[in-house]
This record gives structure tokens, C-alpha cells and sequence, in this order.
């Protein structure tokens, strides 16, 4: 009697999902990471987003169609 050597089978569908896996999760690592680096990146000297406030009485909105 020869011993079973055959490695067992894979299904296809398996093998699909895996290497899905494997292309989604560089993909959204990355994607997670522009988030945050954009988020907490600091501005450049000389730039600020702070201001004055300004009171306003007649206030025109402006649009193009």
C-alpha cells in the first residue's frame, strides 16, 4: 500500500479571496494613512487659519450654472 501524499485541494474561490485580501489591504492601509497624515499635517510658516470676525448686514451669494 502506497501512503496518501496528495496535499489536500483549495477551492478556487478560496484562492480568489485570498488574494483579494491581499491586494485591499495595502490599498486601505494606504488610504487610512493619507487620511491621517493630511489631517495632522502642519501648515507652512506664514499661513494661519485663524482670523478676525466679521459682522455683515447685505450678503450676496454668487453662483454659476
Amino acid at each position: 500500500m502506497r501512503p496518501n501524499l496528495q496535499q489536500p485541494q483549495i477551492s478556487i474561490r478560496k484562492k480568489r479571496s485570498f488574494k483579494k485580501r491581499w491586494v485591499l489591504l495595502p490599498l486601505l492601509a494606504t488610504y487610512i494613512a493619507t487620511i491621517v497624515w493630511y489631517t495632522n499635517k502642519p501648515l507652512p510658516k506664514g499661513v494661519s487659519y485663524e482670523g478676525e470676525v466679521h459682522r455683515v448686514q447685505n450678503v450676496d451669494f454668487l453662483f454659476f450654472l
